[in-house]
């Protein structure tokens, strides 16, 4: 992850609940989350691409959010990541998040 000064107005719940997404993801046991599971635009990414982290870039005041889905094989394709896809993925991996308050 990029790392820049942190303001008073960053988006610090959205930077704390990012890092507990990536550290989930790369638990044992993480549930194996499709692309076709978290409603990602098929443009962006196959139904049957698995999502291999989170992360993001740009100004942490207000940060653009990617994952890395990889499928068949091929490297991982960047697609950005909205309220509803971030809601399902903290929803599959049992966490309780709030996105987009």
């Amino acid at each position: 992850m990029p790392h820049h000064p942190l303001s008073r107005s960053t988006r610090t719940l959205d930077m704390a609940q990012l890092a507990q997404l990536g550290d989930a993801l790369g638990g044992t046991g993480a549930p194996r989350l499709t692309a076709g599971d978290l409603g990602v635009d098929p443009r962006h990414a196959p139904g049957s691409a698995v999502l291999g982290r989170v992360w993001w870039e740009g100004s942490p005041e207000f940060p653009y959010i990617y994952g890395d889905f990889s499928a068949g094989g091929g490297g991982p394709e960047r697609v950005p990541l909205h309220t509803e896809n971030l809601l399902k993925i903290s929803h599959a991996l049992g966490l309780h998040h709030r996105w987009g308050v």
